[in-house]
Formats: C-alpha cells, structure tokens, sequence
C-alpha cells in the first residue's frame, strides 16, 4: 500500500509533459490508442 501511495503521489498523469508535446500522459495515451478493428471495418465500407 505504502508503494501504491508513492506512484500515485509522484506520478501525475495530468502534468502536461514537454516530450509529449505539452499533453498529459493520459491525453497522449488516448490519441496514440490503436483503433478497434470493427470501427476501422466499418469507416474503410463504401
């Protein structure tokens, strides 16, 4: 718990990150997702 505790208080996943291209790592996370296959399926369909 005691190590739970320090990750969680050391690492903030809403500070905007300067490698990231000023984006919270949870923001970052979110645009480099991979896509499920059926959203891709049905936006490729004619």
């Amino acid at each position: 718990m005691a190590l739970f505790s320090y990750l969680e208080g050391f690492y903030n996943p809403v500070r905007r990150h300067s490698a990231l291209g000023y984006r919270s790592p949870v923001v970052y996370e979110q645009e480099h997702r991979p896509k499920p296959a059926t959203e891709t399926l049905v936006t490729q369909a004619p």
